[in-house]
C-alpha cells in the first residue's frame, strides 16, 4: 500500500468520525405504529396529524392517541405512553442489480441520521368498539352513522328529514382502566374448626354522626343532630362537666374550629370529636369552611357572622421561614411528634394500624389559634378566624364595615366580606411577619457574634493557662538541678 493511500484513508476516517459525530447530536423520537404501515399519509392521519403530534410531543404528560377510523366518532383510542430509550436512526444504502449467474454481494453504506432518546409504545388495550349497526326487520343490517350524523347545512332540516332513525347512544368508555388488573384474594385457611375466612387489615372507619351541610343560599341549615351521636356520648363516658364546658363555648362563640374549642374549653381532642356532632353541624364550603356551627344559628342572617369567617393564611418561603416555623406535616394538628425515627414508617399494614388506633389515645398538645404581632404562626398554612386574628388593624377594618342594606344577602364566595378584604389582610400579616423575621434574623447574628466572641476569650484564657503551667513545668526542672 501507498503512504498517499493511507494518508487519504485515515482522512476518509476522520471525515466519517465528524459526520457521525454531527449527525449524533440530532434527536429523533421512535412511535411503535400498533399496526403494518403501507401509507404513511393514512398512518399520520390515525395519529391526528403532525399538529397534534407535535402538541404530544412537546408535553410529557400527554400520551399518544392511534384512532383506526378518525373519521369515525364512536371509534375508541388507542393510547400510548412515553418510555425513555438508547437508540440509533440508521440510513442503509443497498445497491440493487440484476440477478447474474455470478451472485455478487451486495456492498452496503450505513450512514448515522440522529439519536433516539425517546419511545411511544401501545402496551395498552384498546376499548370495546361498538358501530352504529340496526338490524332491519327484514334483516338487513345497515350501517346507520351517516344518518345520525347532521350535515350543518340548514338549522333544524337533518332532524326532519329522517325522523325514524334508531337511537345509538353507547357509553363513553367500557372500561376504565387498558392494562390488565391482577387481584390476587388470599384462599380460605382449613383448620380443626372448619373454615376460616383470611383476616384483612383495614383502617379505623371514621364517624358517620356528625351533620355535614354545604353552604348556599337556598337550602336550610341543619337544626338536630343525628340520634347516634347522642348514644356515642354514653358508650365513651363523656362527662357533664366536659359537655357542659364545649356547650359554654359554642354559646359565646356559635361558630368555632375543633382546634379552637380545644383550646377554649380545655377538653382533650379526643373527647371534643365526640361531643361536637351533638352541638353543632360541620360546613365543608363557604366563606366558613372548615368550621362548626351551633345547631339553631344561621350565619347567613347574621351580619355579626363576618367576625367568625375562615382566612386561608398561607406562609410563603421567605427568607427565614423554614427555620422558624414547622411544616403541617410535622406538628399534624397540634400533636407532640413522639414517635422515633425506626417506627415513624412501619413495616407492615399491622403496625400502620396500630399506630393509628394509639393515636387516638395519646394527649395532645394543643397549639394557639390566635395570630399576633411578634409571634411566629404555629403552622405554614393555617386557617384563621378573623376574630382570632389579634391586629388591631384588622380589627378596626373589621368594625368599620357598612351594614348591609335592607333585603341583601351574603356571597357564597366571600360571606359577609367585600371581596378582596382577605388579600388586604394577608398583605398585613405578611408585612408583620417580615419585621418580625428581620428582627430575629438580627437576634441570631447577635447571638452567633456573642458566643464566637466568648469562643475567643475561652481559647485566649486556655492559651495563657498552657503558658503559665509550662513556666511552673521549667522553674521546677531548674530547681531540682
Amino acid at each position: 500500500m501507498d503512504s498517499n493511500d493511507s494518508v487519504s484513508f485515515q482522512n476518509s476516517e476522520e471525515d466519517l468520525v465528524e459526520q457521525s459525530e454531527c449527525s449524533v447530536k440530532k434527536t429523533a423520537i421512535l412511535v411503535e405504529y400498533p399496526g403494518q404501515v403501507k401509507n404513511i399519509n393514512k398512518c399520520l392521519e390515525t395519529l391526528g396529524g403532525l399538529g397534534k403530534i407535535s402538541e404530544t410531543f412537546e408535553n410529557e404528560k400527554r400520551r399518544l392517541e392511534v384512532k383506526f377510523t378518525p373519521k369515525n366518532h364512536f371509534s375508541k383510542s388507542v393510547f400510548g405512553d412515553e418510555h425513555p430509550t438508547t437508540g440509533l436512526l440508521l440510513k442503509v444504502k443497498i445497491p440493487r442489480k440484476r440477478l447474474t449467474k455470478t451472485l455478487d454481494v451486495p456492498s452496503e453504506k450505513v450512514e448515522i441520521v440522529a439519536r433516539v432518546d425517546k419511545c411511544y409504545q401501545f402496551t395498552g388495550l384498546c376499548d370495546f368498539q361498538l358501530l352504529p349497526i340496526v338490524k332491519r326487520d327484514d334483516g338487513r343490517v345497515d350501517m346507520v352513522y351517516e344518518e345520525m350524523i347532521p350535515t350543518y347545512k340548514d338549522t333544524y332540516s337533518w332532524l326532519t328529514e329522517k325522523p325514524n332513525v334508531p337511537y345509538f347512544l353507547p357509553p363513553l368508555l367500557f372500561s376504565r382502566l387498558d392494562s390488565v388488573q391482577h387481584k390476587i384474594f388470599k384462599p380460605t385457611m382449613t383448620t380443626e374448626k372448619g373454615m376460616i375466612a383470611p383476616r384483612i387489615f383495614q383502617r379505623k372507619k371514621r364517624s358517620k354522626y356528625n351533620v355535614i351541610a354545604s353552604f348556599n343560599l337556598h337550602d336550610t341549615l341543619p337544626e338536630r343532630m343525628n340520634p347516634a351521636a347522642g348514644e356515642m356520648l354514653k358508650v365513651k363516658f363523656i362527662s357533664p362537666e366536659e359537655f357542659n364546658a364545649v356547650k359554654r363555648t359554642l354559646e359565646d362563640r356559635p361558630i368555632c374550629s375543633r382546634m379552637a374549642l380545644c383550646f377554649l374549653s380545655k377538653v382533650q381532642l379526643a373527647r371534643v370529636k365526640i361531643i361536637l356532632p351533638t352541638l353543632a353541624f360541620f360546613f365543608n364550603s363557604g366563606p366558613w369552611r372548615g368550621l362548626w356551627c351551633r345547631f339553631g344559628f344561621d350565619p347567613r342572617k347574621h351580619f355579626e357572622a363576618r367576625h367568625f369567617q375562615v382566612l386561608d393564611y398561607r406562609l410563603r418561603n421567605q427568607v427565614g421561614a423554614r427555620h422558624y416555623v414547622n411544616r403541617k406535616s410535622t406538628y399534624a394538628v397540634g400533636s407532640v411528634n413522639k414517635v422515633s425515627v425506626s417506627q415513624r414508617k412501619p413495616n407492615n399494614v399491622v403496625q400502620r394500624i396500630r399506630q393509628e388506633e394509639e393515636k387516638d389515645t395519646e394527649d395532645r398538645v394543643i397549639y394557639s389559634p390566635y395570630f399576633e404581632v411578634g409571634k411566629m404562626p404555629e403552622a405554614r398554612q393555617i386557617n384563621y378566624q378573623y376574630c382570632d386574628i389579634r391586629v388591631p388593624k384588622i380589627q378596626e377594618m373589621l368594625e368599620k364595615l357598612p351594614g348591609p342594606l335592607y333585603g341583601t344577602t351574603c356571597s357564597e364566595k366571600s360571606g359577609w366580606l367585600p371581596p378582596g378584604f382577605e388579600v388586604q389582610c394577608r398583605e398585613i400579616m405578611n408585612e408583620l411577619l417580615r419585621e418580625h423575621f428581620q428582627t430575629e434574623i438580627l437576634k441570631r447574628e447577635e447571638l452567633e457574634e456573642s458566643a464566637e466572641e466568648e469562643m475567643s476569650s475561652d481559647e485566649e484564657s486556655m492559651m495563657m493557662e498552657d503558658a503559665f503551667e509550662d513556666m511552673d513545668i521549667d522553674e521546677s526542672t531548674r530547681e531540682s538541678k
